[in-house]
């Protein structure tokens, strides 16, 4: 259910940047990119941790 919400949202996206020039909306994922590197984004230091083991 997770992989479809995402791929719901990432369609959505990428249908709402089709108004953009292609250089607007490569500068557009290179900034999320960059901030995603910089581990300012949220949940960065919960990033640094590796996820608990769930019982299946």
């Amino acid at each position: 259910m997770r992989a479809e919400a995402a791929a719901a949202g990432r369609t959505a996206l990428e249908a709402s940047l089709q108004r953009f020039t292609q250089e607007q909306r490569d500068a557009f994922w290179n900034a999320i990119g960059l901030y995603y590197a910089s581990r300012r984004h949220p949940g960065a230091d919960a990033a640094a941790v590796p996820p608990a083991a769930t019982a299946a």
